[in-house]
């Protein structure tokens, strides 16, 4: 059900409700929200909270797919992007700009 619920939201269907990202917290942050929700886990707390989307990177799971040129997902030039920000909130030219690895929209990714 949440699979369709985003799918038609990405499509610009008309869903029954709007979609719910519980995002990425910081560390420090957990405890504070598994007291406050009574849960003990991840899981459990996204579970108890109707979180629609659950975010897993595949950087951190090895034999996972890879870019054809071998980047890894958060990788840009000239040095990888920190994951507390987005990779071109500090640019400041258009030279900077243009550093930025863009994807290849004519390589054919697997879907």
């Amino acid at each position: 059900m949440k699979r369709e619920l985003i799918k038609r939201l990405i499509a610009g269907q008309a869903v029954e409700r709007c979609g719910f990202w519980m995002g990425h917290p910081h560390h420090d942050t957990w405890p504070i929200l598994h007291h406050y929700f009574g849960t003990s886990g991840e899981l459990d707390l996204r579970h108890k909270l109707h979180d629609d989307v659950l975010w897993r990177s595949p950087q951190f799971y090895p034999g996972a797919y890879r870019a054809p040129d071998g980047r890894r997902i958060f990788d840009i030039a000239p040095a990888p992007a920190k994951c507390a920000q987005a990779p071109l909130a500090d640019c400041q030219s258009v030279a900077e700009l243009k550093q930025f690895v863009w994807p290849n929209p004519d390589l054919n990714y697997p879907q």
